[in-house]
């Protein structure tokens, strides 16, 4: 119902510069509409609302996995992160 990003704006800034213009949209929206961080994903509600093709969205979701803005924590669900965090593996 708001219209603030509760982001640092380092954090965005250096997102911005880490990642792609597509995959930064990906980051704003998801920090936009995080709830502690840690919500469900619904890939069809967040295409619509920023007008991705499926394959980008995908491929967009995966470079933020991989760079770890988020975080799979159980099943489909995952956690966001303002900056990249780290999985330790044992």
């Amino acid at each position: 119902s708001s219209n603030f990003l509760g982001i640092k704006n380092e954090n965005w800034q250096a997102a911005s510069r880490d990642l792609g213009p597509h995959a930064l949209r990906l980051y704003l929206y998801l920090a936009a509409n995080a709830d502690n961080y840690t919500f469900a994903l619904s890939p069809e509600a967040i295409r619509q609302a920023i007008g991705m093709p499926r394959s980008t969205y995908h491929d967009q979701f995966k470079k933020l996995v991989e760079k770890g803005y988020l975080i799979q924590s159980n099943g489909n669900t995952f956690e966001f992160y303002e900056r990249p965090q780290f999985e330790k593996r044992t």
